[in-house]
C-alpha cells in the first residue's frame, strides 16, 4: 500500500474517525468492490475473454487500497476512501515525539536497506513534527547527514550536522561527520576550526582517535593550501606585472586591435584576449616583451593561390620583413612546384577589409614598422600577411593608389 501523506489545507479538522472502525469500513468497502467486479462480469457474460493482466490491473489500481498515484478532485480533496487511510496512519499520531520517533525508525529501516533518498524523507518528515525533545532533532538531523554523506552531498550533511550541535553538543558522531565533510571537500582549515570548537569530552576511543585522524590530515592539507597560496600570489603578481608592462608597450606603439584592447586598465586585460588559436597549434602563443623591450610576434603566412599558410613563432618586431620570409621560403614547400615564391619573385600585402582592398608591404620594412601601419587592425593577438607570385599579382590585382591594390 502506498504511503499517503496527511495535506494541512489550513481548514478546520473534521472529527477524527475511530481507527477500528474505519479499518472495518475499508474492508467491508473493499469485500464490495470485489464483489461488484464479478457481478458486472456476470451481468456482461459475452464471448470469454482472453485474461489481460494490464487490465486487471487497470481495474484494481482504480480502489484506493492498491493506489500507486494520488490525485485530488477539481475542489483538491481527495475521496473518503483516501481520507479515510490517513485517518488510519495518522490520526492517531498526536504526540509530536511519537511521530519523529517512527518517523526516524522508518528512516533508519530505509538507511539500512541503502534506500538513503527514503530514509532522508523520512527523517525529514520527523524533523517537520517539531517535537520538543532535542536529543531526538539532534539524532534526526545526524542520521539525515549520514545519509546526505551516502549520496555524496557533503553541503547538506555539513548543515544537517551544524544543526545537530545546536541540538546536541555531546552528539559526537555528527560533530565528526562535519570535520570529515569539511576536509573532503577541501575546507582545511574551517575543519580544524571545527575539531577546536567542538566539545569531545566524553567521546568514546575510537571517536577520538577518528578525530585525532582528520585533524592530522586537516594540518597537513592546511600547510600544502597555506604554500599553493603564497605560490599563486607570487605567480598573479608575476603575472599582472608582464600585463601591465606589454600593455603600455602595445600603447606606445599606437597598434590598432580587434577586439579593442583597454591599455590603461590590466584588471580588463586576460591572456586570452591575445592567444593565438589554431587547429594545427599545440599550445597558445601570444606577443610577448621580450629583451630590450622589444615586442615579440606570432604571425601568419597565408598563400591564397593555394589556400596554405606558415605560422611563425616569436617574430621580433625589429626583424625585416624579407629576413622572416627568406627562412620560411629557404624551402619550397610540396605545392610550390616550380618555386616561383622566392624573395625575388614575390609581393607581400595585408588586407584591409573595410575598404575590400589591400595594402603593399615593401620587404625591407621591419615587421614593427607594418603592424604600426595605420591601415592595419591585428585581430585576436595574430598579424597576417599575404604572400603572392609577382605574375600573380600582375593578373590579378591593380593598384589604385600609392601602396593600396584591389583585385581586378
Amino acid at each position: 500500500m502506498p504511503q499517503i501523506r496527511e495535506l494541512d489545507d489550513g481548514n478546520e479538522k473534521k472529527p477524527k474517525k475511530d481507527p477500528a472502525k474505519v479499518a472495518q469500513e475499508m474492508d467491508e468497502d473493499l469485500d464490495r468492490f470485489m464483489e461488484e467486479l464479478a457481478a458486472n462480469k456476470a451481468r456482461n457474460p459475452g464471448p470469454k475473454k482472453e485474461f489481460d493482466f494490464d487490465e486487471w490491473a487497470k481495474e484494481l489500481d482504480s480502489h484506493p487500497a492498491f493506489m500507486n498515484d494520488l490525485k485530488p478532485n477539481e475542489s483538491g480533496e481527495y475521496s473518503e476512501a483516501i481520507q479515510a487511510l490517513q485517518a488510519l496512519k495518522y490520526d492517531d499520531e498526536n504526540d509530536p515525539k511519537d511521530n519523529a520517533e517512527r518517523c526516524k525508525l522508518e528512516g533508519n529501516k530505509h538507511f539500512k536497506f541503502k534506500k538513503y533518498r527514503w530514509a532522508i524523507d523520512c527523517y525529514t518528515n520527523g524533523i517537520k513534527a517539531m517535537c520538543s525533545d532535542r536529543q531526538m532533532n539532534a539524532v534526526l538531523y545526524a542520521n539525515r547527514a549520514a545519509a546526505q554523506v551516502r549520496l555524496g552531498n557533503k553541503r547538506s550533511a555539513i548543515k544537517d550536522c551544524v544543526m545537530a550541535r545546536k541540538f546536541d553538543a555531546h552528539h559526537h558522531k555528527a560533530l565528526l561527520r562535519g570535520a570529515e565533510c569539511l576536509l573532503d571537500l577541501g575546507y582545511a582549515a574551517q575543519c580544524l576550526k571545527w575539531i577546536a570548537t567542538c566539545d569531545w569530552s566524553n567521546s568514546d576511543q575510537d571517536i577520538s582517535d577518528k578525530v585525532e585522524e582528520v585533524r592530522r590530515a586537516a594540518e597537513t592539507k592546511r600547510a600544502v593550501e597555506e604554500r599553493d597560496a603564497r605560490k599563486e600570489k607570487i605567480r598573479m603578481e608575476k603575472d599582472k606585472k608582464e600585463k601591465t608592462k606589454l600593455l603600455a608597450a602595445l600603447k606606445a606603439r599606437g597598434m590598432q586591435f580587434r577586439p579593442k584592447i583597454h591599455f590603461d586598465d590590466v584588471n580588463l586585460f586576460e591572456w586570452s584576449d591575445m592567444q593565438v588559436e589554431l587547429p594545427q597549434l599545440d599550445e597558445h602563443p601570444h606577443v610577448y616583451v621580450g629583451d630590450g623591450d622589444a615586442l615579440y610576434w606570432p604571425l601568419l603566412l597565408q598563400y591564397p593561390e593555394f589556400a596554405q599558410t606558415d605560422f611563425v613563432k616569436d617574430s621580433c618586431e625589429s626583424t625585416p620583413i624579407e629576413d622572416i620570409l627568406a627562412k620560411v621560403l629557404s624551402t619550397p614547400a610540396p605545392w610550390d612546384v616550380h618555386h616561383r615564391y622566392r624573395l625575388d619573385n614575390i609581393r607581400v600585402f595585408f588586407g584591409d577589409e573595410y575598404m575590400n582592398q589591400v595594402i603593399s608591404v615593401p620587404l625591407k620594412s621591419t615587421l614593427g614598422n607594418v603592424l604600426r601601419s595605420e591601415q592595419m587592425t591585428i585581430e585576436h593577438g595574430l598579424p597576417v600577411l599575404q604572400v603572392y607570385p609577382v605574375d600573380y599579382v600582375n593578373s590579378h590585382f591593380e593598384c589604385v593608389h600609392g601602396n593600396v591594390w584591389k583585385t581586378k
